[in-house]
């Protein structure tokens, strides 16, 4: 496999044992999971970063940057430029990987307001964006929280000490 990525041998020149062969003669969406069978994160990501499918590559760099393979997640990056792809995703921001739950900095801002009981109409005009915009984050803010209710991650927020607790 490793001849291939390196020197261009066809898939056909050489015989490999499972999952390799599968990743040699056929889809990196069929190896992948073999790979993940196995118990070898990288080889699938590795597997999905040879295709030219943007939703294989999307896929890698997910997987990628889980196991922090920064280089990998670049190179996948770059090949999808490459091949043309526009909407490329950048990863995420140093901040938003810090913090405890994954937010954003804008996100972040949301919550402590959201906590302060304001409405999302009254947090849009104090951040100065759209309603709709507050609607996003507030959505983004439940779900990485696993809570559904606007009250549930205010007491979420203060149970793991990201907002002051009520006096």
């Amino acid at each position: 496999m490793w001849e291939r990525r390196l020197f261009g041998i066809s898939r056909a020149e050489f015989p490999a044992a499972e999952p390799g062969a599968t990743w040699l003669t056929a889809s990196p969406e069929i190896a992948a999971p073999r790979w993940d069978d196995l118990g070898c994160p990288y080889y699938a990501a590795l597997a999905l970063s040879d295709s030219e499918v943007e939703p294989d590559l999307r896929g890698a760099i997910v997987r990628f940057d889980a196991l922090g393979a920064d280089g990998a997640t670049r190179r996948t990056r770059q090949k999808m430029k490459d091949l043309g792809y526009r909407a490329v995703p950048t990863g995420v921001r140093p901040a938003t990987r810090e913090h405890p739950l994954g937010l954003t900095r804008r996100e972040d801002e949301v919550l402590k307001l959201l906590c302060e009981g304001l409405t999302n109409d009254e947090i849009a005009t104090k951040l100065v964006v759209s309603t709709r915009t507050v609607d996003h984050h507030v959505s983004a803010v439940l779900t990485k929280l696993a809570v559904s209710s606007r009250g549930a991650a205010a007491a979420e927020a203060r149970r793991r000490g990201l907002v002051p607790a009520v006096t």
